[in-house]
């Protein structure tokens, strides 16, 4: 493990001029649970930001990325962070990485950072207020999206109370899943939890983005306790560790170059355990020309297709669907049908659950492949 000094020595070798000292680059970090709506915020983000030059950091827990595929096509730089989560990387590796970013990016407008569904933001955000960042950006808020349908549950989970406390704008996302009464009792939650944070309802993540960048509402003075000095927040991380290893939570990928059959993943998919509270990917299915995008939070399970499928599929057990229409939010970077390196069209799905038999999901997903 570096040392401070190795980490400060390391970086200040690697200094970027300052070409934000008339104007320091704004950063937002956008937080939640997994599966949230973070990635859709930040498609919703890229899809309407109207010129705006942005660099996103998106991190993710596990071996390969999947988000940074889900994220729209645009001209914008999308950074990957994966096999790990950002509030426990070394700081001097993202300190790197962003100057890297400055470096080599002109006129940039923005920086967002779209951490792991697991992560603390508070971390992250104090990065930038060490001294080879602070003159050249500046932390304008951190914008916590919180699930209504599943807001208790993810609540109790690793850094779910920490990353409504950090917030500085809570978008209450999926209201529309929940009743009014209901939509009420989280809002006093919040409000008991971050008494500073406005709340902003949404569905579908989608928000005026004027209500959420560039509107300077960071309070350092939040994070500081009364001699000015950060509070240590007590995340989970030690010398030996991080949070994600003491929680359990592990993350699996599957990965087939052969198409799969819908109807077995249907049944596949009705049968996921509860200790696996998050899937998604790129799946290739039989019968359909183009990807889909398959998404799973808790029971909900949807599979939505760039383009209009010979079939359609609903099922009100698990909620899973194949949408018989365009969506222009998941034309993803694998636009022109990314492929393998074999050649063949490849799909891929990442689970991440709370010790589960990534064995025997292997094994029932191998079933799903198509004859």
């Amino acid at each position: 493990m570096k040392t401070k000094k190795q980490i400060e020595k390391k970086v200040k070798s690697k200094k970027v001029k300052d070409t934000h000292t008339s104007k320091k680059l704004p950063v937002t970090i956008i937080t939640g649970y997994l599966g949230s709506g973070k990635t859709t915020l930040v498609n919703h983000i890229l899809q309407n930001n109207k010129g705006l030059k942005v660099a996103v950091i998106v991190n993710e827990f596990g071996e390969i990325g999947i988000d940074n595929q889900l994220i729209v096509s645009t001209k914008e730089d999308i950074i990957e962070l994966s096999n790990g989560c950002i509030c426990c990387q070394v700081r001097g590796d993202i300190i790197e990485m962003i100057l890297k970013i400055l470096r080599t990016h002109q006129n940039l407008g923005y920086l967002m950072i779209e951490t792991s569904g697991l992560a603390n933001p508070v971390p992250v955000a104090q990065t930038f207020f060490l001294k080879e960042l602070q003159q050249l950006t500046e932390m304008d808020s951190i914008i916590t999206v919180a699930d209504a349908a599943h807001f208790e549950e993810n609540l109790k989970k690793s850094n779910g109370v920490d990353q409504i406390k950090a917030g500085d704008i809570i978008l209450l996302n999926k209201a529309d899943a929940v009743t009014d009464a209901k939509l009420f009792e989280i809002k006093q939650k919040i409000n008991s939890i971050a008494p500073h944070a406005r709340i902003i309802e949404t569905k579908h993540s989608k928000v005026n983005l004027g209500l959420i960048l560039n509107i300077g509402q960071f309070d350092v003075k939040r994070f500081l306790d009364e001699k000015g000095e950060w509070i240590e927040e007590d995340h989970g991380h030690d010398e030996f560790g991080n949070h994600i290893d003491k929680d359990g939570i592990i993350s699996f990928m599957f990965k087939a170059d052969k198409m799969l059959d819908i109807r077995k993943f249907q049944a596949f998919a009705q049968k996921l355990p509860d200790s696996i509270f998050r899937s998604k990917g790129i799946i290739y299915f039989k019968g359909l020309e183009d990807k889909a995008v398959y998404q799973q939070v808790g029971r909900r399970i949807d599979v939505k297709t760039d383009l209009i499928p010979q079939t359609k599929i609903y099922n009100p057990k698990t909620k899973m669907h194949v949408e018989a229409k365009q969506d222009k939010n998941i034309k993803t970077n694998l636009a022109n049908n990314k492929k393998s390196e074999s050649g063949k069209k490849q799909t891929q799905i990442v689970f991440i659950g709370q010790k589960f038999d990534f064995k025997k999901i292997e094994d029932e997903l191998k079933k799903c492949i198509a004859e």
